[in-house]
């Protein structure tokens, strides 16, 4: 009886270390396959850049220091990219091409020029 569970003890310790061996090799294997040596695979980019090249100039200041423009029967002033005044006026009422120009924007420099803007389109 002992000699059949020294047996049974060698074969499982023999499958056990198989299964081990096997485990392993499939790690090694995997590293290889997909981790070390697919890094080495890569390629860099490489971009072809002209000889003549030259960077581009970096943005400007905005040109205007307000818009004026309309949205629902009223004229909006944009100051800084930002609504800085909301004017209550009938733009329905103004002629077509007193429309269509505020849809466009209209650019001013100054606040006289934004003054003198206002008070054509009667605020």
């Amino acid at each position: 009886m002992e000699k059949l569970t020294t047996e049974r003890l060698k074969i499982g310790a023999l499958i056990f270390a198989t299964a081990t061996a096997a485990v392993c090799a499939g790690f090694v294997l995997g590293y290889f396959a997909f981790g070390r040596a697919a890094t080495n695979t890569l390629v860099e980019a490489q971009i072809a850049v002209p000889l003549n090249y030259e960077e581009p100039p970096e943005p400007e200041e905005p040109e205007h220091k307000f818009v004026v423009t309309s949205r629902d029967d009223a004229i909006i002033v944009y100051s800084a990219g930002e609504e800085a005044d909301i004017f209550d006026v009938a733009v329905n009422a103004l002629p077509e091409p007193d429309r269509e120009r505020l849809l466009q924007g209209i650019f001013a420099n100054t606040e006289e020029e934004l003054a003198r803007i206002l008070e054509d389109y009667g605020s």
